[in-house]
C-alpha cells in the first residue's frame, strides 16, 4: 500500500509544472523585482508595511520604472467589555488602498484595495499593553503588505 501511495506522489509531482501552474512568488512577481519605488513611511503602521513590501519586492534603485502609493488606516473596535466598563480585548482592523503608478507618464497601472484583521488583549500593566498594541498594528501591517504584493504579483504587470 506504502509503494502505491509513493508511486502516485512521484507521478504527481511529475505532472505538477506541465499543469500550466505559476507560483506566484515566483516568475509571476519577478516582473516587479526592484522596479517599485515605495512610498517614505510616516507612522510606525507605514514603516512596518513598507519595509515588509520592500523586502518581497525588491528595494528599487533611483529610477525604479514605478511607484507605488498607499493609504493605510487602522481601526480599533473594544470587544469584551467587564461589568465595571473596562475594554480588556480590542479588534484591530486594517485596510490598504494601493496604486501603481509608472513613473515616466504617471499611467496607473493597478490599484486595489487590501484588509487584515488580528486582535490583542489588554494586561494589568499599562506598558504590557500598549506594547500588545503595537504588535498588534505591526501584524495587520506586515499582513496587508503581504496582501498587496499578492495582488500585485497577480496582476501580472507587463515586464516590458
Amino acid at each position: 500500500m506504502r509503494r502505491r501511495a509513493l508511486i502516485a506522489s512521484v507521478v504527481a509531482l511529475s505532472l505538477g509544472p506541465s499543469c500550466g501552474f505559476t507560483p506566484l512568488h515566483g516568475e509571476a512577481s519577478e516582473g516587479l523585482r526592484g522596479r517599485v519605488a515605495l512610498e517614505n513611511s510616516r507612522s510606525r503602521v507605514d514603516f512596518a508595511y513598507r519595509e515588509r513590501l520592500g523586502r518581497r519586492l525588491g528595494e528599487a534603485s533611483g529610477d525604479a520604472e514605478y511607484t507605488l502609493s498607499t493609504e493605510i488606516a487602522i481601526e480599533e473596535i473594544g470587544l469584551a467589555i467587564t461589568p465595571d466598563d473596562a475594554t480588556t480585548r480590542y479588534d484591530v482592523t486594517g485596510r490598504a488602498r494601493y496604486v501603481l503608478r509608472r513613473r515616466g507618464d504617471g499611467a496607473e497601472i493597478a490599484k486595489g484595495e487590501a484588509r487584515s484583521a488580528t486582535a490583542y488583549s489588554t494586561l494589568a500593566s499599562p506598558y504590557a499593553t500598549r506594547i500588545a498594541e503595537r504588535d498588534a498594528r505591526r501584524r495587520v501591517a506586515v499582513d496587508l503588505a503581504d496582501r498587496v504584493f499578492t495582488q500585485l504579483a497577480a496582476a501580472r504587470l507587463d515586464a516590458g
